[in-house]
């Protein structure tokens, strides 16, 4: 009886893992001015071809001034 549950469980937990709809990435930039956010809406993709590009976008620059100052993006899916 336990093997027909378990089963179904996984098939369930599955289905919500590959199901396409639409995703938002969250980006914070930092600056020395201060943070900007972000948002971009990706229409019709799955949480994990989702994740990828969100966190794909994530980097970091560095200035080519004396100062160990930069701009430093993170990205988070919701």
């Amino acid at each position: 009886m336990k093997k027909p549950i378990s089963l179904i469980a996984v098939l369930l937990s599955l289905s919500f893992t590959f199901c396409k709809k639409d995703r938002t990435c969250t980006c914070g930039t930092e600056t020395p001015q201060g943070v900007l956010v972000t948002e971009t809406v990706m229409f019709d993709i799955t949480k994990h071809e989702g994740r990828d590009n969100c966190i794909g976008s994530q980097i970091t620059i560095k200035t080519a001034s004396t100062s160990t100052t930069g701009v430093k993006t993170t990205c988070k899916l919701k």
